[in-house]
């Protein structure tokens, strides 16, 4: 942020209200750029790629884990035990949709350290792959508004962020739902028993521990997707696709709709 982000804001003439902003999204930008792609080469690497469901739950449980992804995924968790703390600490400004996004941070760090610890690992790294994707399109397109490019360029990379939001938050994510609740129990899958000593944590009741975090997850995707449906509803009326929600934050400092994160938009 300080020695290359801030270096480019200031030679891209960003102006100083906008700049920790811009440094913010280009951080958030990189970080989930390269997340996605070391998680889907993971994913590429086991027979669960491309979401091949059946083989999140096939041979379980997978306790042996390649030293990539063991990386990966404390990686990962520390990122959000970061934003965690960011948030509850209240170190930036908070929005009105403040519960919703601890609620969300918090599932988010239950879930990555229930999985890690109870050897749901391959379906974390599906997980992750969706969420992260959404976000480099997301954090792409404000920075480009900060740039103060012009409003087509901006609108236009709303609709490709709106299209991945659909396609990753809420097909792919509905798989990880659906196969949990459909194939995780199969007996053609796994022995499905309670063994926790030898690993084995998944049975047909703990099953519904996993769903329950997971639609919790995707009760809040639909609550910022009907804020995406708001956003888009001014795109297509002819005016700049801008948050419409309120916080407290300066009115100079505009920018596209940020459904997950309350650091990052503010009121017209």
């Amino acid at each position: 942020m300080q020695y290359l982000l801030k270096s480019f804001a200031l030679y891209a003439g960003i102006k100083t209200k906008s700049l920790t902003r811009f440094m913010e999204q280009g951080y958030i930008f990189i970080y989930c750029l390269i997340s996605t792609s070391a998680g889907s080469y993971i994913m590429s690497q086991g027979p669960y790629g491309y979401f091949n469901t059946k083989y999140l739950w096939i041979d379980y449980p997978h306790f042996l884990m390649s030293p990539s992804l063991k990386h990966y995924y404390l990686i990962q968790f520390a990122f959000w035990l970061q934003q965690i703390t960011v948030l509850l600490l209240k170190i930036e400004k908070p929005r009105k949709d403040f519960v919703e996004m601890a609620a969300h941070h918090i599932i988010t760090c239950l879930l990555i350290g229930g999985s890690y610890l109870f050897n749901f690992t391959r379906m974390g790294n599906t997980v992750f792959v969706t969420m992260d994707f959404t976000d480099i399109w997301l954090s792409f397109a404000k920075c480009l508004k900060y740039l103060e490019l012009p409003s087509i360029i901006t609108d236009m990379m709303f609709v490709i962020f709106m299209i991945t939001w659909i396609y990753t938050r809420h097909y792919l994510y509905g798989l990880i739902i659906w196969t949990t609740y459909a194939e995780s129990c199969l007996p053609e899958n796994n022995k499905c028993i309670w063994d926790p000593l030898n690993g084995y944590w998944l049975t047909w009741w703990s099953k519904y521990i996993i769903l329950f975090g997971l639609v919790l997850l995707q009760i809040l995707m639909v609550y910022w997707f009907s804020l995406i449906l708001r956003v888009a509803w001014r795109v297509v009326t002819g005016k700049n696709a801008e948050d419409t929600r309120s916080d407290i934050e300066d009115d100079d400092d505009n920018i596209i709709v940020n459904p997950e994160e309350c650091k990052y938009t503010k009121n017209k």
